[in-house]
């Protein structure tokens, strides 16, 4: 049975791509709509708005303007993200191109009463014709309406929806949004995400300055980044896939993109590399099958977790994972960070999935203690020191986390706003990718100390390298 369209109620208005923030009231979707209830720190909610986004710009118009509207709703799944604030922060990182009502008090989730995050709702004829809870296909999703998408008139109050890409790239002399770090002996490199670049180069004896010797330009937002060998990095493109670059020489290959929407990735002990597919719910190794004397040939296996949205563990192919978004090479196994569930698993060399820390999908928090009764909220980043312990970027709870001994702890650093990556300098030192502060900041362990490090070099030559784009055939086998 069809009901009729509730209006939309919140506490603000944030404009696409987070840029600016206004009151709101009463709204009404129109006629012909589509309705979006999502999460920040939701990677299959993100996902949804990216799909949206990609239909978004060979849409049907009307005189210029949609000829569907297009709502999304910002309910917040975690904490971390129910001031309207940290909402439009997560809006201008994932560069999300709609208006979205921000409705932390879930007025207007009562009202439509979705499943989770996200739910995507139907309008036509100013009722609810049809609702998709997850990843459906765009088109499959819009077809459903009861007409052709060319409807010439909708009565609802239009939400701005931003014509054009929002540019990157606008600060060259400051970092923008950096996802990732990495330590690669005495070097260090940086996915400056805002800006579209991995960089690379030294800190300074005094840990004052990062001196940067080279720039990966030409990426698209690069996310998690890991030094496969002395010749290439990896890296994550746009969530969705994963490019290869030839340090030397900064020459591209792609990879895959065949996964869903990519989280971490980690070279594993026997030197291949490992990504996790938040998008997908599962664990993937990826594999050069060409021989010595060809051009790579790159495969992705999955090597853990059904592709059900879980935390059941046990045996790695009925194993479940909650949208992992980052893995890490330490002495028992690859440890693997959930977002939706925010907990951490273990997938051992021996192929079984175990739950280091007892999360699900509706409890998280700021807990220290045994493993097992400790609680994080949105852990995105991990590292392994020598020593065995993993030192986790808590990003929900702006804090750094260390697990060891099967006990988690929360390091005495202050200060980090949203931080989704941390890489071990030495046994006092973390790099921590301040993310949300827009910065990488140098942090001592044990006495809490915190540290900015100012770039430097960024002029001249440095900025001298292109990356050149060589497309190589992949595939994805089960």
């Amino acid at each position: 049975m069809r009901r009729r369209t509730p209006p939309l109620i919140g506490d603000h208005l944030i404009a696409p791509y987070g840029s600016g923030i206004s009151e709101a009231g009463t709204i009404r979707p129109g006629d012909s709509a589509v309705i979006v209830f999502w999460s920040a720190g939701c990677e299959a909610s993100l996902e949804r708005l990216r799909q949206l986004a990609s239909w978004h710009e060979s849409a049907p118009t009307v005189n210029g303007a949609p000829s569907v509207d297009i709502w999304t709703v910002h309910a917040p799944r975690f904490p971390a993200y129910e001031r309207v604030e940290d909402a439009a922060l997560a809006m201008d990182r994932h560069r999300i191109p709609f208006s979205a009502l921000h409705d932390p008090d879930f007025k207007t989730w009562n009202r439509y009463n979705p499943e989770g995050w996200p739910t995507t709702i139907l309008v036509d004829g100013g009722t609810v014709v049809g609702v998709d809870n997850g990843l459906a296909p765009m088109t499959g999703v819009l077809s459903r309406l009861g007409h052709p998408l060319d409807k010439q008139t909708n009565n609802g109050d239009h939400p701005p929806v931003a014509a054009v890409t929002h540019p990157d790239g606008q600060e060259p002399d400051r970092l923008r949004y950096p996802t990732s770090v990495v330590v690669d002996g005495d070097r260090l490199l940086i996915a400056d995400t805002g800006n579209n670049r991995v960089l690379a180069g030294r800190i300074r004896p005094d840990m004052s300055i990062f001196m940067v010797d080279r720039v990966y330009d030409g990426l698209t937002r690069p996310s998690s980044l890991v030094v496969r060998d002395h010749d290439t990095i990896a890296v994550v493109e746009d969530s969705r896939q994963i490019s290869m670059i030839e340090r030397s020489t900064g020459v591209k290959h792609l990879v895959t993109d065949q996964l869903v929407r990519v989280g971490g990735l980690c070279v594993d002990a026997d030197g291949s590399l490992v990504a996790t597919d938040a998008g997908g719910n599962r664990v993937h190794r990826i594999i050069n099958v060409a021989d010595s004397q060809s051009p790579p040939t790159w495969l992705a296996r999955p090597i853990a977790g059904t592709g059900r949205l879980g935390t059941r563990a046990g045996r790695a192919d009925v194993a479940e994972f909650a949208q992992p978004v980052a893995v890490a090479r330490s002495p028992r196994g690859l440890v693997v960070a959930d977002a939706a569930s925010s907990a951490l698993r273990l997938l051992t060399d021996s192929g079984k999935v175990m739950n280091i820390t007892d999360g699900d999908l509706y409890r998280f928090g700021l807990v220290d203690g045994a493993a097992h009764r400790a609680f994080l909220q949105r852990p995105s980043g991990l590292c392994a020191t020598t020593s065995g312990e993993v030192i986790v970027a808590d990003s929900g709870n702006h804090a750094l986390r260390l697990l060891a001994k099967r006990r988690v702890e929360t390091l005495p650093i202050q200060g980090l706003r949203h931080p989704m990556a941390v890489a071990s300098v030495d046994d006092d030192w973390l790099a921590v990718a301040d993310t949300d502060n827009h910065r990488i900041v140098l942090a001592n362990r044990h006495r809490g100390l915190v540290s900015e490090l100012r770039l430097g070099g960024l002029t001249g030559s440095a900025r001298a390298t292109d990356i050149g784009y060589r497309h190589r055939e992949t595939a994805l086998v089960g």
